[in-house]
């Protein structure tokens, strides 16, 4: 059975299948925006190892004697996606933000 076959099948009837392949969409999925994404995680993760050698990180998690005020995990792991992105994008060209200003502005009606 060709390949071109086995995906036209699972495709029109994906109840039934043969070769217990699965979901074709890791097979067939976005690909390349999946690595970006990646990359960005990988590099918030590079940054949290270099807080954590730095210091920086039991810092920010103990509490602030003067505000009393703590920081969840879930805001210190944005705070390392937000960094991780800054970074890279100013390594790139300014493109990418222009290309997100236009998403923004298109898909506001959308967010509403």
């Amino acid at each position: 059975m060709s390949a071109g076959r086995i995906i036209r099948h699972l495709l029109e009837e994906p109840e039934d299948d043969p070769l217990g392949l699965g979901p074709l969409d890791r097979y067939t999925g976005p690909v390349e925006f999946n690595q970006d994404v990646k990359d960005i995680l990988e590099h918030a993760q590079f940054l949290k190892q270099q807080a954590e050698q730095a210091g920086a990180l039991a810092l920010i998690m103990r509490p602030n004697t003067l505000t009393k005020q703590e920081y969840s995990a879930k805001d210190i792991h944005r705070a390392f996606l937000l960094l991780a992105c800054r970074q890279l994008l100013e390594q790139e060209e300014i493109r990418p933000r222009k290309i997100a200003q236009v998403l923004e502005r298109e898909m506001h009606s959308i967010w509403k």
